[in-house]
């Protein structure tokens, strides 16, 4: 006579899972500080899109990986756009032809510092997204006052980069 199965003991049926966790948590990293979607992280993972967001609700690493880089790289995105508005220097090098006598020359690099000033559009985009109250679209009269203050100290600004 054949047993009984257990009920409660049910196969899981279906194919194996390609869940790694550790594979699996570097592409997720990579593909959102490259800027990929889920989709686009599930075909480099050889999955679907249905896959992965099952593998958020199952593997909290997974979903933490995700997370993680998402706010790594707005971070990043922020300071570059506080560099921007506020311009910084960067090294930099060129090649350079120098001339070594008897009608010969040569190339070299030649490293120097250069400066990026600040970029109008950042100022006004993170004056607008992080200081709401005073440089957002609704402003009362007192942000508009301040909005002409500093679009005067932006036209100077403005003169004084192209002398």
């Amino acid at each position: 006579m054949a047993e009984k199965k257990d009920p409660k003991k049910k196969h899981p049926g279906g194919r194996p899972t390609k869940y790694q966790e550790k594979l699996c948590c570097q592409i997720a990293r990579l593909g959102v500080k490259a800027g990929l979607t889920e989709l686009q992280i599930a075909g480099e993972i050889g999955v679907s899109e249905q896959t992965v967001n099952e593998w958020k609700k199952t593997y909290p690493e997974f979903s933490e990986a995700l997370k993680s880089s998402r706010i790594d790289t707005r971070e990043n995105i922020e300071k570059s756009l506080v560099r921007r508005a506020l311009g910084f220097h960067y090294k930099a090098e060129k090649p350079m032809t120098v001339g070594t006598g008897m009608g010969e020359s040569e190339i070299e690099i030649a490293k120097y510092t250069e400066y990026c000033p600040a970029n109008v559009t950042a100022i006004i985009y993170y004056l607008k997204h992080n200081w709401k109250e005073k440089y957002g679209d609704k402003l009362g009269e007192e942000g508009e006052a301040l909005i002409k203050k500093l679009d005067s100290v932006l036209d100077g600004v403005r003169s004084e980069l192209q002398k």
